[in-house]
Parts: C-alpha cells; structure tokens; sequence
C-alpha cells in the first residue's frame, strides 16, 4: 500500500512539473528561434558591411600615401570624400538597420521574460 501511494504522488509531481515544463519550453523554442533569426540576419549583414569597411580603409590608405608622395592631390581628396561617404552610408544606414534588430530582439525578449513571469505567477495563484 505505501508503495502505492509513493507511485501515485510521483505520478501527481511528474504531472504538476510537465504542466509548468511545456509552456515553458514552448516560449523557450519560440525565442531560440528567435535569436537564431537574429544571428542569421547579423552574419548575413555584417559581412558585406565589413567588406565595405575595409574597401573604404583601402580607398582612405591609398588616397594617404597618394597625398604623401604629392602625387594628384586633388584626386586623392576625391577619393577620401568618397570613401568617407560610402562609411557614411553604411553608418546612416546598415548600422541603424542592424540596431533596430537589436533593438527589436531585445523588446521581444524583455516580452517573453514578463510573459513567462506572469504565467508562473497565474500558475503559482492556482
């Protein structure tokens, strides 16, 4: 008979935990996901940026040992203007766009925290 009982309150325990276990590890799966967005779309715009950033740092040495020499001046101002306004442009807008991503994954984050603290709490009420 005590066995029995031993059974049947493990039983009511392993239940108690799935019911608390399965939202949790939903919201989990949704937020991994999440992130795994996050990071894919990172990697997918951080490539090109640094390519571009280092195109610009070659544009920025090669106009500095031009102007060094004394050699077409004029040229290698050119040149620094447009690589200071191609860094421009990825600051103005592929930097922005990668940290409204950060931004939005963190408020989604921050979202689910609160979500999950409201659901233990309704559950701890019960």
């Amino acid at each position: 008979m005590p066995l029995e009982v031993f059974a049947l309150i493990m039983m009511v325990i392993v239940f108690i935990v799935a019911i608390f276990l399965v939202p949790l590890l939903l919201q989990l799966r949704t937020t991994v996901q999440r992130i795994d967005d996050l990071v894919r779309d990172v990697q997918h715009d951080l490539v090109p940026m640094l390519k571009e950033l280092r195109e610009a740092s070659e544009h920025v040495k090669r106009t500095t040992e031009a102007a060094e020499k004394g050699s077409e001046l004029l040229s290698a101002l050119g040149e620094s203007a447009g690589a200071i306004n191609q860094f421009s442009h990825f600051i103005k807008h592929d930097f922005g766009r990668l940290a409204g991503n950060l931004a939005g994954f963190w408020a989604g984050f921050r979202a689910a925290g609160k979500t999950l603290a409201k659901k233990a709490d309704e559950q701890e009420r019960r």
